[in-house]
């Protein structure tokens, strides 16, 4: 008589491996989402962004700044090919912040992003839930800096293709997250296909602000994905 093996168990499914793009974001997928939270979203968002309105504004006041200093951080690179570090990571934090409240408006997450731009916070234990991560190298494209020279004008106009696909993502994205906030009210769950794509959206974003301010010479193209 044989005796029949028991059936192997299911390899755990790993996260898709990052595509080797400078600037990458990871939002963790929570297990379960705060239905009050959710409440404030489900009047298309606006509860959430009422919540956020400190954190834009500081965000707002930041964004001036940091648009000026990379601006100016455009010059450094087109005479010695190198983007400042301390430049590198003001702007960096700059984005990080503006990540991290455009995930939770967009019910992403329940961790309020606060105010801090560093990567974590020495107080906390445990990683922020939504991580950004933006190389910098050790050599920049002095062309691609005389794009930004002139306020980068030129590095907007080379983004014209990639803003014009955000445009209709964006509404998608908002529309998504709307619909899902009623998901997590009901169940406490955010349906992970719909975090994907956000989250997607939020990435392909970041890369684009990203090659806008020069932090990166990689392009953002099109891809939603790591």
């Amino acid at each position: 008589m044989t005796m029949s093996m028991p059936p192997a168990p299911p390899a755990p499914q790993q996260p898709p491996a990052p595509s080797g793009h400078p600037v990458q974001l990871s939002i963790m997928h929570a297990d379960r989402y705060s239905r009050g939270l959710a409440v404030l979203g489900v009047p298309l968002l606006y509860g959430r962004i009422i919540a956020l309105i400190p954190v834009f504004i500081v965000l707002v006041v930041i964004g001036i700044v940091a648009f000026i200093a990379a601006w100016i951080l455009q010059f450094a690179v087109l005479f010695t090919g190198k983007y400042p570090e301390g430049g590198h990571t003001f702007v960096s934090g700059y984005l990080r912040l503006s990540v991290r409240a455009n995930a939770w408006a967009f019910g992403l997450t329940d961790k309020y992003p606060g105010f801090s731009m560093a990567a974590s916070q020495p107080e906390s234990t445990s990683p922020h839930t939504v991580q950004v991560s933006v190389a910098r190298a050790d050599e920049y494209s002095r062309g691609l800096a005389f794009l930004g020279c002139i306020l980068l004008i030129g590095r907007i106009v080379a983004l014209i293709p990639v803003i014009f696909v955000l445009y209709f993502l964006r509404i998608a994205a908002f529309i998504a997250a709307w619909a899902l906030q009623f998901a997590v009210l009901f169940t406490g769950k955010y349906p992970e296909g719909g975090h994907t794509f956000v989250s997607g959206y939020i990435r392909l974003s970041l890369r684009n602000e990203a090659w806008l301010l020069g932090l990166t010479d990689k392009y953002p193209g099109f891809s939603l994905q790591p």
